[in-house]
Order: structure tokens, then C-alpha cells, then sequence
């Protein structure tokens, strides 16, 4: 999304939608080329051509992705370790060829034809406070004020709160106006219905019109910062109404008026709301993001007590724990894992990985030799007896998994390197006979 070479997500599931930004890091180098016309359109067909140091690397321009898809009107190069700077070359569509040299390495440019000069594009970057307002962290209190200027909290705990952005001057929002008011009343117990104004310095104009059309819901005035943080790219779209959970998370965003029937139906899946393992595990994410590992781990606890069951929550709050030094917790939660589902081979690496980590392969080997013997609980069994450097034993647990599935390309893969001593001086390795898989 933001062009650094490092793939995100955008998920949209029942629970609405989720943008989770790559925030790993990493040393190697790209640079992407935008082929346009002098109209701006991209120039599809165009073979681009980047050379750093002594490697060229080839690729053509197309919008066209796989089944019912588009692909974004650039073409992206991945530069490894090279930092030299880039030549690019393109063979347009009708034969003729343009050249630009001296391009800098993690940068974005868009070339035309006849034009000897590739123009420096900036990519897009993230908001530095994404809109998940009211969850830990990121309270925006004291960042919306009454109509005198006086500082209010927009969202309170344990409440579903509707934040409908509109203006005096903004026709369509008149027409929803009575309809949150009445849903204001309505649901009062449960929900929260708030009218943010956009025009800070004219809160009274605001208060007035409230008080002349009889709405009884609060009203709140948005400061810069908080229309800044709603709406990145500087464009207000009135009127928006923002849905946030019992949680405090944003869960539905909406431009354009809604009409009662609208209204009812986006609030009402949230009224007996209760928080599902997955919002939970929603929550050690962005704690992960924000680089706080012992709130990842809390979350993940809430979890497991939501999920009991989840081999895959389980194994995953286990290496939370390891990472706060949480040891016997991990251990317990990746036993848990392995007894919901003794044929889960998710569980038992995990098992492998933190035991080895703890106690050494032996005890990892010895915990794991009394799992039942499905294809992939052999190669790991197999793996664990390399790394304790009795190979007579993982080649014989590589046969068992060859009698099961003899076609199976992993067990060919495990029993080549057990036998053959080329294969390890080619390095098609088996990650067990490794301290990574453990590591």
C-alpha cells in the first residue's frame, strides 16, 4: 500500500475491516517505474529495463492481473543488496527507447516519452496515528471540544459510540440529523451518538443550529488535529459517520447520508457485542506493532480463555510468552495445543521449537517421540533425532513416513539427506539437522 517493497493487507471480514501494515524490516533495495504519456495514462505494454552494478533486470508493464483482478500501473524491481545507482531503460509501445540514468536506489519514478528526465514520485505514507480511536494507547481525549472549547473524550468504555461528521452548510447531512437523533434516544442505554463539527472556530453557528432543529444528541467540535488524523489526505467528505465497538474500535466508516433504516442496521450486530478471540488476537497485533510485547502477550491470554481449543491461538500466544520471558507459560500453553489436537503438527513443532530452546533437543525429542505418527509428526520426529545426532534413528523414522505417503516430496527431500552426502555439500538441508527450526 505504501510502495516500500513489503507487502500489507487490507482484510475485510464480518468484523469490518482491518489494514495491517508490514512493519518488518529489512536491508535489501528496490525502485518502481511508472510509464505514463503525456496525458498521464499509463503506458501499458512498455518493456522496462533496470541495471545496477552488473545485473539488468527485465519487466513489462501491464494492468492486467489474474482472474478478475488489476495490478497497480507500475512495475516494482526488487534490488537485493545494491545500492549503486539505477539505469533504467524502456522499449515503448511503438519501438522507440528512452533512457534515464542516475536513478537512486528505494525510490519511485515515472518516466515519459521524449523526455530525458525521470521525475521523482513520492509514495504514500501512513498516517502516524492510524484511526483506531479509544483502543490502549490511542484515546483521542482532549482532542474533540465542546462547542465553548472545552476539551471532551468522544468515546466512553464499554459503549458503542456513532461519530457523525457534518457542517451547517452541508445539505445531506440534514437528512440523517433526525434519524440519529431518534437513535440516540432509542438506545440510549447502550449507544452513544455524537456530532462532530468541522469547523472549530465557529462552534456556536453549530450550537445554534442543534438547538433551532431541537437535536438533543451532544454535539462536539473537531479540532486540526483530529480532522487531520479522519481525513489523511486533507479532503472532508460530509457528512461521514464513523461506528465504533464496546471496545472503542473503529468497526464501520460511512460517507454519505444514512437513512433510519441504514442506522438501525449497522448498530444493532453491535448492541449485545462481546469480544470474539479474534479481536483479541487483533489486539496483540497492533500491540506488536507498537513494539509492546507484554500487551501482545495479555492479549492473547484473553484469547486462549475466548478460543480454549485453538491449536493455532494457542501455539501462537506460547511464542508470546517466550518473548516475555514467560517460560513455563509457554511450555503449559503449547501442551494445551498438542492435547486439543494430538495430530496437529502445528502444535507439535511449536512444542519442538520452545522445548529445544529450554531443555535442548534431547528433551524436545523425548517429549515429541510420543506423538502419534502422521506423515509430518514422522519428519519432525526424524528432524529431532538428527539433531540429537542419532541418524540411524531419523532414517528409520523417515522410512515410517515413506511407507505412509511415498510420493511425499518432503520425505524424499528428509531421507536424500540422511543418505546422500552430496545432498548436504549442495545444501538442500533439512531445517532440523539445523539450530534454526529451534531457534
Amino acid at each position: 500500500m505504501d510502495g516500500d517493497g513489503k507487502q500489507d493487507l487490507a482484510l475485510r471480514t464480518l468484523q469490518g475491516l482491518r489494514i495491517y501494515k508490514n512493519v518488518n524490516q529489512s536491508t535489501n533495495h528496490f525502485i518502481q517505474i511508472e510509464a505514463q504519456d503525456r496525458n498521464g495514462q499509463t503506458v501499458e505494454g512498455s518493456l522496462v529495463t533496470v541495471t545496477v552494478g552488473d545485473k539488468t533486470r527485465i519487466a513489462r508493464l501491464t494492468r492486467d492481473g489474474s482472474f478478475n483482478s488489476q495490478v497497480a500501473p507500475r512495475v516494482h524491481f526488487g534490488l537485493g543488496q545494491e545500492i549503486a545507482p539505477v539505469t533504467c531503460t524502456v522499449r515503448w509501445p511503438n519501438g522507440m527507447e528512452s533512457r534515464f540514468a542516475n536513478l537512486a536506489v528505494d525510490q519511485r519514478y515515472r518516466v515519459q516519452p521524449g523526455l530525458r528526465t525521470a521525475v521523482r514520485v513520492d509514495r504514500p505514507k501512513w498516517v502516524e496515528s492510524l484511526p483506531t480511536f479509544g483502543s490502549a494507547g490511542r484515546g483521542i481525549s482532549g482532542r474533540a471540544l465542546t462547542p465553548r472549547g472545552t476539551p471532551r473524550t468522544l468515546i466512553k468504555e464499554d459503549r458503542v459510540t456513532v461519530i457523525n461528521l457534518w457542517a451547517p452548510w452541508c445539505e445531506p447531512c440534514k437528512d440523517e440529523m433526525p434519524h440519529l437523533d431518534a437513535l440516540s434516544k432509542s438506545e440510549s442505554s447502550w449507544l452513544d451518538v455524537v456530532g462532530l463539527g468541522v469547523e472549530p472556530n465557529k462552534g456556536q453557528a453549530y450550537a445554534d443550529y442543534f438547538k433551532e432543529n431541537q437535536l438533543t444528541y451532544p454535539l462536539l467540535m473537531a479540532d486540526k488535529q483530529l480532522l487531520e488524523t479522519i481525513f489523511p489526505d486533507g479532503k472532508s467528505r460530509l457528512p461521514t459517520t464513523l461506528v465504533y465497538n464496546r471496545e472503542g474500535r473503529l468497526v464501520r466508516r460511512y460517507s454519505g447520508s444514512l437513512s433510519k433504516v441504514q442506522l438501525d442496521a449497522i448498530v444493532a450486530p453491535l448492541k449485545n457485542f462481546d469480544t470474539s478471540a479474534e479481536d483479541y488476537v487483533w489486539k496483540s497485533e497492533m500491540a506488536e506493532q507498537e513494539g509492546d510485547q507484554f500487551a501482545a502477550y495479555l492479549a492473547l491470554k484473553d484469547a486462549v480463555k475466548k478460543a480454549p481449543k485453538s491449536v493455532s491461538i494457542l501455539v501462537q500466544a506460547a511464542y508470546s510468552a517466550d518473548r516475555v520471558g514467560a517460560q513455563q507459560d509457554a511450555v503449559e500453553l503449547v501442551e494445551r495445543a498438542v492435547k486439543a489436537r494430538p495430530k496437529s503438527i502445528l502444535g507439535w513443532r511449536a512444542t519442538a521449537r520452545l522445548l529445544s530452546k529450554y531443555g535442548g533437543a534431547a528433551a524436545a525429542q523425548a517429549r515429541v517421540e510420543k506423538a502419534p505418527n502422521t506423515l509430518a509428526i514422522l519428519i519432525l520426529k526424524s528432524e529431532l533425532a538428527g539433531a540429537i545426532k542419532n541418524e540411524g534413528l531419523a532414517l528409520e523414522l523417515a522410512r515410517q513416513a515413506q511407507k505412509i505417503e511415498p510420493d511425499s516430496p518432503a520425505v524424499k527431500r528428509r531421507i536424500r539427506w540422511l543418505t546422500d552426502p552430496e545432498a548436504r555439500k549442495l545444501d538442500l538441508r533439512n531445517i532440523g539437522d539445523s539450530k534454526s527450526l529451534f531457534e
